[in-house]
């Protein structure tokens, strides 16, 4: 069985200017790839499927609205990420099969050292820029692409069956990652969904 996502959820936030984070994002042939399964599930009324241009990895979330910080502030994080990610070169990870997780669908990659170098480079990265309070949350367990959250109860064998209709689960494989995005995130809570805008980028290598 699958939960309500959003019921476990703390320090949620629905202002307009969103939260910044640090993520991930999949090109667009990724995005692509990524399409079938999305649309497999969007017929499982307990799921809130997240959409193309919203999908990603999660870095990190820092405490603070895009509205208390000044562009030149997110121009020097960006800066300083670069700083301290020099000589990391892009970051390569391998995906899983989409699956259920108590609350959601996602595809997992194994944390390998450079998503760790890369985590700690953008935690460097905040604390420089932003100071020591921009480390309050922790990094996720292991990087991972969410296609879809849990908004109520259900069966996470409807959603075994969805995504693989009768075939054998495979891989999704391997995504290269060239930046870091530093994102505006907005908690749409109502419709199930995170959705960002980019707001500064720092290449990777």
């Amino acid at each position: 069985m699958v939960s309500n996502f959003f019921a476990g959820t703390v320090d949620d936030w629905d202002d307009p200017a969103g939260m910044l984070h640090a993520y991930l994002v999949p090109d667009g042939s990724v995005l692509d790839r990524l399409v079938a399964p999305t649309l497999a599930l969007d017929a499982l009324p307990f799921l809130a499927v997240q959409p193309r241009e919203a999908l990603h990895v999660t870095v990190l979330r820092f405490p603070f609205l895009i509205r208390s910080l000044s562009e030149s502030q997110v121009a020097e994080l960006a800066a300083a990420a670069g700083r301290s990610s020099a000589g990391t070169g892009p970051l390569l990870l391998d995906f899983d099969e989409p699956h259920a997780t108590a609350d959601s669908v996602l595809l997992r990659a194994d944390p390998v050292d450079g998503w760790h170098r890369l985590v700690a480079a953008a935690r460097a990265a905040a604390a420089e820029a932003l100071g020591e309070g921009a480390g309050r949350y922790a990094p996720p367990p292991a990087p991972h692409l969410t296609l879809a959250y849990a908004t109520a109860g259900g069966d996470d064998g409807e959603i075994e069956a969805a995504l693989w209709r009768g075939a054998e689960p495979h891989r999704f494989g391997q995504v290269v990652f060239d930046r870091i995005a530093w994102c505006a995130v907005h908690q749409n809570r109502d419709a199930g969904t995170y959705t960002f805008e980019t707001i500064n980028e720092t290449p990777l290598g």
